[in-house]
């Protein structure tokens, strides 16, 4: 009956647990991502660094791992090359070292 009700609630529950899943939310004791993850800066951002920081994690959460990045990282990822030639970021399947690639306006 009132279709847009359930789109604005659906919109608004995704953009809070985005944010949450990211940055945290310390009022309910929920560490985000970033603060679990290493951080590659632009200084030492390269293909070698990034394959590195994949083939660091156990074997089984990297079967399903999904590659969360911001614009600006899509942009300097999108310029890299593995050793071997080909890109880093796989534009056309949208994968990065065989995994998906979402991208989140909340991520740095």
């Amino acid at each position: 009956m009132y279709p847009h009700i359930a789109t604005d609630i659906a919109t608004g529950m995704t953009a809070v647990l985005d944010t949450t899943i990211i940055n945290g939310n310390q009022a309910i004791g929920i560490t985000g991502l970033i603060e679990h993850t290493e951080h590659v800066t632009t200084g030492n951002l390269s293909a070698e660094t990034i394959a590195a920081t994949y083939f660091n994690m156990p074997a089984i959460p990297r079967l399903h791992a999904t590659w969360i990045l911001s614009d600006v990282t899509d942009l300097q990822l999108a310029a890299l090359n593995l050793p071997g030639g080909q890109p880093l970021l796989n534009l056309d399947t949208m994968t990065m070292l065989g995994r998906p690639v979402t991208f989140t306006p909340t991520m740095p």
